[in-house]
């Protein structure tokens, strides 16, 4: 089951660039030290060059009721502590200025027990031959940077038209892949004139120090936007 959804990621990864909040949640006082599930992830937003990471803390599972960490419980972040989000309820966040493709978390349960666990950020951007035209009557095969898509990854874009979101959800998800595969039904949505493109290459893993509860970590990596030209 993916942590993150590959309909635009999901919203936890939008809180880790700051756009949305988290889910209200119980104090974690009140909660065993071994039934909090972890749950990370750390963004970079190319366009704004910023990074931005979030955690948050469950009951017992994904679907568990959020925590709220006080007393000797914290976490951090590149050894920065995170502050509790503010929008919808409990998270922990931070954003900092700049590429930062290592980041590591550090949480601290309420008896003072630590655990540690880090990601890498997986790097995306478009290929040199990228289309700077394109028609509405033809797939439109769009290639990306880097290594193929390994276990654990998947690539989604985002179509931006006048500055309103076109909802064209296709993405990379199968090991090996090296491009986003856009059919005609998806391009009849776009209009004709310039549109935004950006790629966001996400990876997901398991946690190495956990609770018997589990969690997981993921690095997400927005690429720079790209402008094309939609002719007839």
């Amino acid at each position: 089951m993916r942590f993150l959804s590959s309909a635009g990621l999901s919203s936890f990864v939008l809180v880790a660039a700051g756009i949305a909040g988290c889910s209200s949640g119980q104090n974690a006082q009140n909660a065993k030290p071994e039934s909090v599930h972890q749950e990370y992830v750390a963004k970079y937003t190319s366009d704004e060059n910023i990074t931005g990471a979030l955690s948050r803390f469950r009951l017992e599972s994904s679907t568990g009721t959020t925590l709220q960490l006080t007393g000797k419980a914290g976490v951090i972040h590149k050894k920065h502590a995170l502050v509790e989000g503010t929008n919808l309820g409990v998270c922990y966040e931070r954003r900092i200025h700049g590429r930062y493709l290592e980041n590591t978390f550090e949480y601290t349960d309420i008896q003072g027990k630590k655990y540690t666990n880090s990601i890498t950020l997986p790097v995306i951007d478009f290929t040199p031959d990228t289309p700077t035209k394109i028609t509405r009557d033809t797939p439109l095969r769009l290639a990306f940077t880097g290594k193929p898509l390994a276990k654990g990854e998947y690539v989604n874009i985002d179509f931006t038209q006048n500055d309103k979101h076109v909802p064209i959800s296709r993405s990379a998800s199968e090991v090996g892949d090296t491009a986003v595969e856009i059919p005609v039904v998806d391009l009849q949505q776009l209009k004709l004139g310039d549109v935004q493109l950006c790629f966001t290459r996400v990876l997901e893993v398991p946690l190495k120090e956990a609770t018997p509860s589990g969690g997981v970590i993921a690095g997400a990596y927005e690429s720079p936007t790209r402008t094309i030209r939609v002719v007839k």
